[in-house]
């Protein structure tokens, strides 16, 4: 049985969980931050729209929870 993982980020090999788990365990809210934290979007960039599509997800997901995250007004 052959198990293949899906990166989001080819360049960096970085998954969908290891951006989730940015976003929820690190408090990741941006594309930086998940940048920062993973280096997903680091290397050619063609993956910043689907890193952004999951941040914005989780996000969501985490408001309908009830959970509050930072604002940061310098982006």
């Amino acid at each position: 049985m052959s198990t293949s993982i899906k990166f989001i980020c080819n360049c960096k090999s970085v998954t969908k969980k290891e951006i989730i788990n940015a976003i929820r365990k690190n408090n990741a809210q941006t594309l930086n931050d998940v940048r920062v934290i993973t280096y997903a979007t680091s290397g050619c960039g063609r993956c910043k729209s689907e890193v952004q599509g999951i941040i914005d997800t989780e996000i969501a997901r985490s408001k309908n929870k009830g959970v509050q995250y930072r604002i940061n007004f310098t982006e």
